[in-house]
């Protein structure tokens, strides 16, 4: 859930930074995040937490999986499909949202600034830069969507033991492979963690750029704009 809050406030810093503001500002944030803990503990304390089984190398919520049939659903877990259903399908679409405004945006800011023997290198740039995002937010997508709807399907349908194994293994890939992408395709991150290393005084990453802080910007270019 804080990878589709984090998304969500993406798409509404893209669209309207007071909005966002009005949303996330000071405690606003802690507020959220506050929420998320209670749904993930109520989740997690309040309904049936899935079982390891050595058997099929996974986690299931029928604990008799491997030799009876859950055929009265006693052991289904209604609550728990329906969260990843909503990741599954919800995370992606909101990162195709976030691309999709990031790219009005840019094309925006493009026709306003460009001219003269810049323009064609500009709009390479953009196209560049945007290819870029679509590649994160594409990996990232399908990472979770693989991951949440697999782990649903295996729940409900006999699958083989490389389905499980995959499902598993997706799960590890969603958790840990996320900052892989963002250090390895976002320059702007790479730069920040240089700067950082290389300079050991530094206190404040008050220079980090990454993407996300360039919403702002576009956002008040954007109300600036507005205002003329």
């Amino acid at each position: 859930m804080t990878s589709v809050l984090l998304a969500f406030n993406r798409c509404i810093e893209m669209w309207d930074n007071a909005t966002a503001q009005k949303l996330f500002e000071g405690r606003k944030a802690t507020w959220w995040m506050v929420g998320i803990l209670l749904y993930g503990f109520a989740l997690g304390t309040f309904t049936i937490p899935p079982m390891p089984n050595g058997m099929l190398v996974g986690w299931f919520w029928n604990p008799h999986i491997v030799y009876a049939d859950d055929t009265e659903g006693i052991y289904h877990n209604k609550l728990f499909t329906a969260h990843n259903i909503f990741i599954g399908f919800g995370l992606p679409l909101l990162y195709v949202m976030f691309y999709l405004l990031m790219g009005s945006k840019m094309n925006m800011i493009g026709s306003a600034t460009d001219g003269g023997t810049n323009q064609r290198q500009r709009a390479a740039e953009r196209r560049k830069s945007k290819a870029n995002v679509f590649t994160q937010v594409m990996l990232i997508g399908v990472l979770h969507m693989f991951c949440t709807l697999l782990y649903v399907y295996m729940q409900y349908f006999p699958v083989p033991i490389w389905v499980v194994m995959s499902a598993s293994y997706a799960w590890i890939a969603s958790q840990g492979l996320i900052p892989v992408i963002y250090i390895t395709m976002n320059k702007y991150i790479r730069r920040s963690i240089k700067q950082f290393l290389i300079d050991p005084t530094l206190g404040q990453i008050n220079s980090m750029r990454i993407y996300t802080t360039q919403v702002s910007s576009m956002s008040n270019f954007e109300g600036g704009r507005t205002a003329q």
